[in-house]
């Protein structure tokens, strides 16, 4: 017979106790469901203990080390149990639809929130490029289309003209003002069409469709491009976090906090 759990053997011998003590262990039962959970549960205390522990970890020079072997641990468990089934077989029924339904509802959002968020350079870069790329796609184009120098049209004339008008060195001078002109103009339309509420509804559609295209993914193409990650460099940027939240003076308040509205929502 398998040996009793401790909380199997209090019950027996409860059973067995004279009723002296049967009755003393129901009113300190009564009295525990009846108190509240701030009052065994100082919120005051547990923070600073919750507190000192962050700061422990922040300040234990093996902790990044023990942090990226579990990174490295939990990655191979995953990519072990990944498997080839969709990832939206895992949810579930009609999990997907409905997150994708939630995501899909028309949203416009802040203009000067998105003018922010954009305007960085990666955002810059790329719109670059792609101006860069379509302009010189279409010089060579009108220039295949100008059979020994004759001119076709008056587009195809200037683009001519423009090409003949000076050295190569000079051309591309001259493309590149015209990107670094048209980059701002560009950029100002990626944020009108963002904020626009006649496309919310079809940029609501691209949310869902999205995540309907993630659903249907084979799980372990998923785990493959977790992969890419790299477990220590990761443990490395978690452990300078925590070291900026034990350094923080506020930790212990907000902690304080959290426990409060936890345990009053609780009660």
């Amino acid at each position: 017979m398998a040996d009793r759990t401790g909380s199997q053997r209090l019950v027996q011998r409860l059973r067995k106790a004279p009723p002296w003590r049967q009755r003393a262990a129901e009113v300190l039962v009564s009295a525990l469901l009846e108190a509240k959970l701030d009052a065994l549960l100082p919120p005051a205390r547990l923070a600073s203990v919750l507190a000192d522990a962050i700061r422990k970890m922040a300040q234990d020079p093996e902790f990044e080390a023990v942090l990226a072997t579990w990174l490295e641990e939990a990655l191979d468990r995953v990519c072990t149990h990944a498997g080839s089934s969709p990832l939206g077989t895992r949810l579930p029924p009609d999990g997907v639809d409905v997150l994708a339904r939630a995501l899909s509802r028309p949203y416009v959002p802040d203009r000067a929130l998105v003018a922010e968020l954009l305007d960085h350079e990666a955002m810059r870069r790329l719109l670059r490029t792609v101006l860069a790329d379509t302009i010189d796609r279409f010089t060579a184009r009108i220039l295949d289309l100008l059979p020994g120098g004759r001119v076709l049209s008056g587009l195809a004339g200037r683009a001519r003209g423009l090409v003949g008008a000076g050295t190569p060195a000079a051309v591309e001078a001259l493309a590149r003002e015209f990107v670094d002109t048209a980059l701002a103009e560009a950029l100002r339309l990626v944020v009108d069409f963002s904020v626009d509420p006649a496309n919310a509804e079809m940029v609501g559609r691209w949310r869902g469709d999205a995540l309907r295209v993630l659903a249907a993914q084979p799980a372990d193409r998923l785990v493959a491009e977790l992969q890419r990650t790299d477990p220590r460099a990761l443990a490395q940027d978690l452990k300078a976090g925590l070291e900026t939240l034990a350094r923080w003076e506020g930790l212990t308040p907000a902690v304080e906090g959290l426990l409060e509205e936890s345990l009053e929502e609780i009660c």
